[in-house]
């Protein structure tokens, strides 16, 4: 890291999704501060865009050159990383209704018409139709064609109707090609099962292109970090700060002596807290 700044750090970091919480607590520290310390990888990147200039920032030194083939597969892999993070964020921020696919019948190799052409039915379909919201990922065919699929948070019933495989729909006023609805019943396996059209062979393809998009009306998740000291129980902390939650996932994950238990929690029903 490269200090400029009061240290601080954590070792529990606490994600509040919708109605959910995951918490990841780890065996060792990780410094933060609110833009005071940088790391190797954030050096980098402020380069490679000119934010930084090394004649104005006295407390920073030089990184030693590398080779740019292998800095430019270093920039792509944290970039797949933080698309694929921000889509799994937004996807278990909100709930969702719907998901579907969406393909084109003209133009269909060509991303950016594509994608235009969808997004500008979505708002329309938004604006004179249901109020609804979305969040989108492209695929690509073998043949190199595209089609897109969305998670879809809103009322559409009155506009579906009852499609080929049974338990899926079709929207009729969807003209550029096929689509298939189907509603979504597990939100979570949801959100992992979009992010995974993220691949590092679309983030090549795509390069410099945007890899998804979602409405505006979407919401994204809280973090708080905190510091537990070897005394605190962890389970001890989250019954004492979360106690309208219960646990539904718990995993221990260890690898060359590094250890992080990832832990989900769910929100009790008021019902059944009543009973």
């Amino acid at each position: 890291f490269w200090l400029v700044g009061l240290f601080m750090a954590y070792n529990c970091k606490v994600i509040f999704y919708n109605n959910e919480i995951q918490i990841n607590k780890y065996n060792y520290g990780i410094s933060v501060s609110e833009n005071h310390y940088k790391t190797r990888e954030e050096i980098e990147e402020s380069l490679e865009d000119g934010s930084i200039n090394f004649e104005d920032c006295e407390q920073c030194s030089r990184i030693a050159s590398t080779d740019f083939a292998d800095r430019d597969k270093a920039n792509q892999a944290r970039s797949l990383r933080r698309s694929m993070q921000s889509i799994y964020e937004i996807a278990r921020s909100n709930s969702f209704d719907y998901f579907a696919t969406f393909t084109f019948a003209e133009n269909r190799y060509d991303y950016d018409s594509c994608k235009s052409k969808l997004l500008q039915w979505l708002k329309n379909f938004q604006k004179r139709k249901a109020r609804i919201e979305w969040l989108c990922v492209p695929e690509q065919h073998a043949d190199g064609a595209w089609h897109f699929h969305a998670m879809i948070k809103g009322d559409m019933s009155e506009y579906l109707v009852a499609g080929v495989h049974a338990g899926r729909y079709i929207i009729p006023s969807y003209r550029f090609g096929i689509n298939e609805v189907e509603p979504i019943r597990d939100s979570n396996r949801c959100a992992s099962y979009i992010t995974k059209y993220i691949t590092k062979e679309l983030a090549l393809c795509l390069k410099n292109k945007r890899r998804y998009f979602y409405s505006a009306g979407l919401k994204k998740p809280v973090a708080k970090e905190f510091y537990l000291d070897d005394d605190t129980d962890l389970f001890e902390f989250i019954a004492g700060n979360f106690p309208e939650y219960v646990l539904t996932y718990n995993k221990l994950v260890e690898t060359h002596g590094y250890r992080v238990n990832y832990i989900q929690l769910a929100k009790t029903c008021v019902d059944d807290a009543d009973t």
